[in-house]
């Protein structure tokens, strides 16, 4: 029953005019802002790394699973930035890659600096209609799969302080679309983000730091989401955050001398939703390089892991 559901869902994109949320959801957004923002390109101001791993809504066969890595880093002209990034999706018979490149040039304003973001990839949807079980063996619409190039284009603006950060953009900005057989339409939809977080100094050693997110799809429903981290000796986070979507997101890392770190998320459905599935999973390893140990001691400018 399951696994006819989703492809009840996938099939309607092919059957009619698809406008809905397409972008790969991320539950420690604050560790892949290029996914949502250009302008966050060298905002560490080192060459930064990062991989994710998602499960979405466990429990359920062929639910959404998401690969996503970033590289991003300061050229030797510091006002600007470069960044690439890869995302792989897969969502029962349909699977999406893309390849990004992002370019930023980041001005002095006040006490921090206001970076000005550009981004132009190309995307690849697949879906394997050849591997679905029909109510119609001889139905005509399945029997061919479906591949097809798409390009994407985005721009966004980001400012950060010692002690704050905001960002708006537009990470979607194409409306690509597919004709099928039947001659029905499926078209990507605009995308929107803003984003915002502050760091709360408790004592020394301890850091508060809330964030939040808002995105908005043409055509689809506003998601908002907010998150409180803890941030221990400049190393260790824990928080908890609540999704729109009835979604209850808790997380927790750690970011070794070296400038490796480690995260985990999970996410709770909450509502009716929450007998169907296990929850979400997602995995986090980065790293930055050229960033100085003694930031432990003495901390710098986007010292934060979190920032």
């Amino acid at each position: 029953m399951r696994n006819i559901f989703l492809l009840i869902v996938l099939l309607v994109g092919l059957s009619s005019t698809l406008v809905a949320q397409q972008e790969a959801r991320y539950a420690q957004f604050l560790f892949h802002k290029l996914a949502l923002n250009p302008g966050y390109a060298g905002a560490r101001d080192v060459l930064s790394m990062a991989a994710l791993y998602r499960h979405q809504w466990t429990g359920i066969d062929q639910a959404p699973r998401t690969l996503a890595l970033s590289l991003h880093a300061p050229l030797r002209q510091e006002r600007l930035a470069l960044g690439f990034q890869l995302v792989h999706d897969r969502l029962g018979l349909a699977t999406s890659t893309g390849l990004y490149s992002d370019w930023a040039y980041r001005i002095p304003v006040g006490k921090g600096k206001l970076s000005i973001g550009l981004q132009a990839g190309l995307v690849n949807q697949q879906l394997a209609l050849t591997s679905a079980v029909p109510l119609d063996g001889n139905d005509p619409f399945l029997q061919r799969n479906q591949n097809h190039w798409f390009p994407n284009a985005g721009a966004g603006l980001y400012y950060a302080s010692k002690t704050w950060y905001a960002g708006l953009s537009a990470p979607q900005l194409t409306q690509s679309s597919i004709t099928d057989l039947a001659g029905s339409q499926a078209s990507q939809s605009r995308h929107y983000a803003a984003m915002g977080g502050y760091a709360w100094k408790i004592n020394p050693d301890v850091k508060l730091h809330p964030q939040a997110l808002l995105l908005v799809a043409e055509g689809a429903p506003v998601q908002a989401e907010g998150n409180l981290s803890v941030l221990i000796s400049e190393r260790f986070w824990t928080g908890v955050g609540y999704r729109s979507s009835s979604t209850a997101v808790f997380n927790l890392g750690y970011e070794m001398v070296s400038g490796l770190r480690f995260g985990y998320a999970y996410d709770l459905t909450l509502g009716a939703f929450s007998a169907q599935t296990g929850g979400s999973h997602e995995l986090m390893i980065g790293m930055d390089i050229g960033r100085n140990p003694a930031r432990f001691l003495y901390p710098r400018q986007l010292s934060s892991p979190v920032f």
